[in-house]
């Protein structure tokens, strides 16, 4: 076979990989080059490989230019080396159980995307590779897909997986349903992202939204995750939230404004002293007793309001 036949081959098989297949080409590339320099075979999860391919996803603007990096660094290779490459791309790519699925849907949804990545890295520990390190979140997802994983069964969690996250969509579709604003999300980002403890245990710092439907997205996932994890945490934190920017709010509508409260003089006085001893003003002494009431009367164990104005 001459170089050039070679070379058309290897172009006629890259060019016949989809989109996502390219994320594995990245991962054969990289290690064929760590092998020529280092004149030695080395595992497929080695850590340096694994560190090179997450630089080059994340320097890359599109994964399509993979395709031409591959080509144009192999077509004035040797017979032999563009042969070897070829025999490693028709390896790896009939060792892949998942090809033939089509995983458009993460790549549309990113909340169930988020969802997913979310139990992946719980349950499969493959975040010991770093791989939350990969900025794109469809691609993270394909290289733990197509490159981390082993397992015939992979695809079967997936599939629970997926059926856990239709069942919060009728449950909580909206966590927030009474403040399904922008204005609301991106406060409500902040508020969670001061808390280190929630950041640590729910990856905050893998969400960067930039968009107005980042901001919502990224809410609704994080409540997702926690909504799956500690039902308790979940109530808690939701009120916590809730009670917060209602007061926010509120404050801003009414900034200004005299109230009046018609009380005994007995029950004026001990507000006073209970806003005095707690530093705080008397209208937040009044919304928190009324808030700490109505939890612990007027909600029930999952934190669902028992009644509404109209009922």
């Amino acid at each position: 076979m001459s170089i050039a036949s070679a070379f058309d081959e290897l172009t006629k098989l890259v060019k016949s990989l989809s989109n996502d297949d390219n994320v594995w080409l990245i991962h054969l590339m990289n290690k064929d080059e760590i092998e020529y320099e280092y004149n030695q075979r080395i595992y497929s999860l080695n850590d340096e490989l694994i560190e090179e391919d997450i630089q080059s996803l994340n320097s890359m603007h599109n994964i399509g230019e993979v395709k031409n990096i591959v080509l144009n660094k192999f077509k004035n290779y040797k017979d032999s080396e563009i042969n070897q490459l070829i025999h490693l791309i028709e390896e790896h790519k009939e060792s892949l159980n998942f090809r033939s699925h089509d995983f458009s849907k993460y790549k549309e949804d990113p909340r169930l995307l988020n969802f997913i990545l979310f139990k992946i890295l719980n349950d499969d520990k493959f975040d010991e590779f770093n791989v939350s390190e990969i900025q794109n979140n469809y691609l993270r997802f394909i290289y733990i897909i197509f490159v981390l994983n082993n397992s015939d069964s992979f695809y079967r969690k997936l599939e629970r997986s997926e059926k856990e996250f239709s069942n919060i969509l009728i449950e909580k579709s909206l966590h927030f349903k009474n403040y399904d604003n922008i204005g609301f999300y991106k406060w409500a980002l902040k508020y969670i992202q001061d808390n280190r403890q929630l950041s640590r245990r729910f990856h905050l710092n893998q969400y960067s939204p930039i968009q107005d439907a980042e901001f919502k997205v990224t809410i609704l996932s994080v409540f997702d995750q926690i909504y799956v994890t500690d039902l308790n945490a979940y109530s808690v934190l939701k009120d916590k939230i809730s009670n917060a920017w209602y007061q926010k709010t509120y404050r801003q509508k009414n900034k200004g404004k005299k109230h009046y409260y018609f009380f005994t003089e007995k029950t004026q006085k001990c507000l006073q002293i209970i806003a005095k001893k707690n530093n705080i003003k008397e209208d937040e002494v009044l919304e928190n007793l009324i808030n700490e009431y109505y939890t612990k009367h007027f909600v029930n164990h999952k934190g669902e309001a028992i009644y509404t104005l109209n009922t």
